[in-house]
């Protein structure tokens, strides 16, 4: 299913895109919340296209989970970590903020 430019899509488990992106932007996440997690599992994300494209990501870090919103530019790509929201429950659902 296609997003709609400007719209959130629906979450989606994780994939290899989003591992992708996840590796590359862990330490700017970290640097964001403050803190280092040793458990950093990516649980599922959404997307938003605008003028590049959203990411919207939950994350588990242990003992609660995170969301991150990352902006993915277009080409030649690169990765900004916009937010970072602690305290994150598995039940919360990841979405745009």
């Amino acid at each position: 299913m296609s997003t709609m430019v400007g719209g959130v899509g629906q979450a989606r488990p994780v994939d290899d895109e989003l591992r992708s992106v996840v590796s590359q932007v862990r330490g700017d996440i970290e640097a964001k919340a403050g803190k280092q997690f040793e458990t950093f599992e990516p649980v599922s994300y959404a997307t938003q296209v605008v003028a590049g494209t959203h990411f919207f990501i939950k994350v588990n870090v242990g003992d609660s989970h995170l969301h991150a919103k990352v902006f993915r530019s277009l080409p030649p790509v690169s990765f900004e970590v916009k937010e970072v929201q602690l305290g994150k429950t598995a039940e919360d659902p990841v979405n745009s903020f």
